[in-house]
């Protein structure tokens, strides 16, 4: 990734222009059974049935790993993006990942998410603004 954006504030600064957001969207991804799913993808894009599906994954046991990347919590997704930038190795990262995952921190974040908040939205629902969010990612 550095290699891509540079390694100094400038390269940082352009790599979290985009990369919290997408583990956004990568936290809703599910690995979906063949079996169970295969004849309901035929008839219609899977992705336009993501609540059911969630739904018939209710309860699915997952690692503390699993459980992390799918955390919906935006502080989250800035902590995985901090964690990656600053790994020095794959392994150093997931290394990192699993500790945070296996901490309180995932969980305060969860408990964050159920009352409500760090979704990315205010309290009327309006999204973070870049500003804002350039303004937390430098304080």
């Amino acid at each position: 990734m550095k290699d891509h954006f540079g390694d100094d504030i400038r390269g940082r600064r352009s790599a979290f222009y985009f990369l919290p957001w997408h583990f956004g969207f990568f936290c809703r991804y599910r690995p979906l059974d063949e079996e169970q799913f295969l004849e309901a993808s035929k008839s219609h894009p899977l992705i336009q049935s993501s609540r059911i599906i969630d739904d018939l994954l209710v309860g699915e046991e997952v690692s503390r790993l699993e459980a992390l990347l799918r955390c919906t919590n935006d502080e989250a997704h800035n902590t995985i993006a901090n964690v990656l930038w600053d790994a020095g190795t794959d392994a150093e990262a997931v290394e990192d990942l699993i500790k945070i995952a296996e901490s309180n921190q995932l969980h305060d974040w969860e408990e964050e998410l159920k009352s409500g908040g760090r979704d990315g939205r205010d309290a009327s629902g309006r999204s973070s603004s870049r500003a804002e969010i350039d303004a937390a990612q430098q304080g």
